[in-house]
């Protein structure tokens, strides 16, 4: 219609000078509009791009256990697409089967890793526990795996008495109440101040260089110089400990 009103008014060869240019518009409207088609679709073959050798599904998880609380974690991989997955992890400690819990995931996207986190409160006693991650689809169990769980136990601490000796004799006993861990440290060394070196066999003053080079495994300590003579070493002669 537009055409006809607008060739009453105008040559006919300005009108095929319009329709030259308004043509190609037209036409690069409706190209435009297949490369958007074919990216989307390009896009969609990225996510699902399958190893011809791999399995329907792929999965990477660890758990790990403490006083109170069991977890698994990790990630899924599915190739085929469903419409969910259901994980299932049980917790063994050896052949006791400690407890069960699942998670469930809804439309997984295939092509993509998916994330999920099995978290259960429950009193635990320390040992060596396994869990078992069941992965099951609509058609039954799909993938499956066991890890070793990485245990976070706090260490237990053991309280020692000893009675240690006074120093003069008109001093009484001293009782001691001290932590095992604090006396492997200092132990029945805090009371020596005499250090000696098993591979020169001198000893020093705790507070020598000399002393503080010497590597702990070649420490041996003494509460005298008597002590440390009679059991081979000679004094050092930069701290001289005799004196």
């Amino acid at each position: 219609m537009f055409i006809i009103i607008f060739s009453k008014c105008c040559s006919k060869r300005t009108i095929i000078s319009l329709l030259v240019l308004i043509i190609p518009l037209f036409a690069i409207g409706c190209i435009e509009e297949v490369p958007s088609e074919a990216s989307e679709a390009a896009e969609a073959a990225a996510l699902y791009v399958k190893d011809p050798g791999s399995s329907g599904i792929d999965l990477d998880f660890q758990s790990l256990v403490s006083p109170t609380t069991s977890r698994t974690c990790g990630q899924v991989l599915l190739w085929d697409p469903s419409p969910y997955l259901l994980l299932i992890a049980s917790l063994w400690n050896g052949d006791e089967l400690v407890d069960r819990a699942s998670y469930l995931l809804l439309d997984p996207r295939p092509g993509r890793w998916e994330s999920f986190q099995i978290f259960r409160d429950l009193p635990l006693v320390e040992g060596e526990y396994i869990v078992d991650l069941e992965v099951q689809g609509p058609e039954g169990t799909i993938a499956s795996g066991r890890r070793q769980c990485l245990g976070n136990w706090p260490r237990e601490r053991t309280t020692i008495v000893f009675i240690e000796s006074p120093s003069s004799a008109s001093e009484d006993p001293e009782v001691v109440s001290m932590d095992l861990e604090e006396f492997l440290d200092q132990g029945i060394n805090s009371s020596r101040d005499l250090i000696g070196s098993v591979t020169t066999k001198k000893y020093h003053r705790a507070d020598c260089r000399y002393a503080a080079k010497i590597a702990e495994k070649n420490r041996v300590y003494f509460a005298s110089s008597k002590e440390a003579i009679e059991a081979g070493f000679s004094p050092c002669k930069v701290c001289d400990p005799g004196a």
